[in-house]
């Protein structure tokens, strides 16, 4: 899922656009993931950390 937080690391590749002619209005593509895909790297270091404890 993607959300409009301004996290210090972005999982998230793709997905909602806030608009560059309205302000405060978010875009979605159509597509059933609307657009999304998830950083891999990101996963396996974040599953490697979780492994840890």
């Amino acid at each position: 899922m993607d959300l409009a937080y301004l996290f210090t690391e972005e999982p998230v590749i793709g997905g909602l656009k806030y608009s560059t002619s309205e302000g405060g209005v978010i875009e979605l593509s159509n597509d059933s993931d609307h657009g999304t895909d998830f950083d891999e790297s990101y996963l396996q270091r974040v599953l490697s950390i979780n492994k840890e404890k």
